[in-house]
């Protein structure tokens, strides 16, 4: 085991100064380790995406994709991608504001372990939720030819990638790689969540860490689960813009956190109260994990906002505002992703 061990960490090791290497070679201009172009991405708007013939908004739409369409990236050009939609010959340009991209296609050094798509590690106050803890909640893995392998599927809002390269890119600098728990989340996945959490575990819940600290509450079972919803009622992770991440040495063990992840209780917490700053109390409230102090360092830095009854739990407000503004049910996450078509890498066609 000890040998495995030293291994699998020298292993990491070479995978992330390869990385490094080759994307100098084959990324020139620096936005990832690896080029966009092969990448699969997803059109993300709730009302579809117009695919277009050229890349301006007054080109003619061929046709208009449905949330949740894929498609592979095959050249960028400004704000659009020109694209070819999966399992077809169809191509044309799509906005890359409102679109998905599958973030291991990109960031090849960061660690991919999405627990809700192999045994979710979800649990409130130390028990189990039935149904949930232990289960695949959604499907999130397939053979990735680009990196030809098996690796799970992370869809991610465009700009919101950009933020996790820099966070990432802090933590090789110290030795440190990001873990991505979960990123995208189906709609779907969250009304399962919430409505398999008891009436007596949330009665655990106490009125300063309410439930609703650790869970967005989704519209009423009365109501179908792929309507339209309000925005208050759809988690960011349903937006792309939210990630669940830990930490690990390069060469050492994950670094240690408050509590596991997915942890939904107080213990999770950021701060003291509800009532403090994540940003000006984080080392008061942090004093005894040097993991999380780091890994909200990183994550700020890159312009992410803690969740502060969650250590795992990063928003991305900037990119929220920026490209959604006060629509917030412009990408509401009413769709799944379980299938890829990324291309191995020929080379970047960025214009």
């Amino acid at each position: 085991m000890f040998c495995l061990k030293i291994i699998l960490m020298f292993t990491i090791g070479l995978i992330i100064t390869a990385t490094t290497a080759y994307a100098s070679i084959l990324n020139p201009d620096g936005h990832f380790e690896l080029p966009v172009i092969g990448a699969t991405g997803w059109a993300a708007r709730a009302a579809g995406e117009p695919l277009r013939t050229a890349p301006n908004n007054r080109a003619t739409t061929i046709q208009t994709l449905p949330h949740g369409t894929g498609f592979t990236v095959l050249r960028e050009v400004g704000e659009f991608w020109y694209v070819r939609l999966g399992g077809g010959d169809v191509t044309g340009y799509v906005r890359n504001r409102y679109a998905f991209i599958n973030l291991p296609d990109i960031i090849l050094s960061m660690e991919y372990t999405i627990t809700n798509a192999t045994a979710s590690m979800m649990r409130t106050h130390g028990q189990e939720i039935e149904g949930i803890t232990g289960q695949v909640l959604y499907s999130a893995s397939a053979f990735n030819h680009r990196l030809e392998r098996y690796e799970y599927i992370v869809p991610i809002l465009y700009a919101t990638a950009h933020r996790l390269m820099a966070a990432q890119t802090a933590a090789l600098a110290d030795g440190n790689t990001i873990i991505m728990y979960e990123a995208f989340r189906p709609f779907a996945t969250q009304v399962h969540v919430y409505n398999s959490i008891t009436r007596a575990q949330r009665s655990l819940f106490s009125c300063a860490w309410s439930f609703g600290w650790f869970l967005s509450t989704p519209r009423p079972n009365s109501l179908p689960v792929y309507a339209n919803t309000r925005p208050e009622r759809i988690s960011n992770h349903q937006r792309g813009i939210a990630v669940d991440v830990g930490l690990r040495r390069i060469d050492g063990d994950v670094f240690v956190m408050p509590t596991e992840i997915h942890e939904l209780s107080a213990a999770a917490r950021v701060t003291r109260s509800p009532r403090q700053n994540a940003v000006t109390q984080r080392a008061e409230t942090f004093t005894a994990s040097e993991g999380a102090v780091l890994l909200q360092s990183y994550m700020m830095s890159a312009g992410f906002s803690p969740l502060i009854s969650e250590w795992w739990h990063f928003d991305d407000f900037g990119s929220r505002t920026r490209i959604l503004g006060g629509a917030t049910t412009v990408i509401n996450g009413n769709f799944f992703t379980p299938t890829i078509y990324s291309e191995p890498i020929s080379g970047s066609l960025v214009e």
